[in-house]
């Protein structure tokens, strides 16, 4: 089995959004992380609902980021939403996030493990044109909260333009 092991970094960010490297004490709960779990192969258990809400949760937020949900956000975030199997009672509860979608810091607070810190953060990723500002900071912040180290934020991102560039090509 392949893993992701988390060296002694994570991000740090400066005033113009951008991440920086610094050394700080390892976080155990990064220490080994299965790959499977972020290329798409894994284990083929599907999220419990809670998870699922919580990753729409997620979608949304980062889209509201800029203070507005664009088209092609919402196709994305209803795309998800209608993979996931939710239940109808979970549909409506996600109407009401998108007229008042959570902070970064309520999404970041409602993953309380580290694998579920991963995914939030890949569906944050997925629901935004990640080349905007307001999206840059947005990720910015919630990988400081999710305390994600540099290198896996890195690892999300290229996993995410790989299967991009797959999904087009195909």
């Amino acid at each position: 089995m392949q893993t992701c092991r988390r060296r002694h970094d994570r991000c740090a960010h400066d005033q113009q959004g951008q991440g920086s490297t610094e050394n700080v004490a390892a976080n155990p709960d990064f220490a080994v992380l299965p790959a499977e779990q972020f290329d798409g192969t894994g284990s083929g258990s599907a999220p419990s609902a809670e998870t699922s809400l919580l990753l729409i949760r997620a979608m949304i937020a980062a889209a509201m980021a800029d203070g507005h949900l664009d088209p092609g956000e919402q196709a994305r975030i209803f795309g998800q939403a209608g993979e996931l199997g939710l239940s109808d009672s979970d549909k409506v509860v996600l109407f009401d996030e998108l007229r008042h979608p959570r902070s970064v810091e309520a999404i970041a607070a409602d993953a309380r493990d580290p694998v579920i810190a991963v995914e939030v953060y890949a569906a944050s990723l997925l629901a935004v044109d990640e080349t905007t500002a307001a999206a840059k900071t947005y990720l910015n912040e919630l990988a400081l909260r999710l305390n994600l180290p540099s290198q896996l934020v890195e690892a999300v991102h290229q996993q995410a333009s790989d299967n991009t560039a797959a999904r087009s090509a195909a």
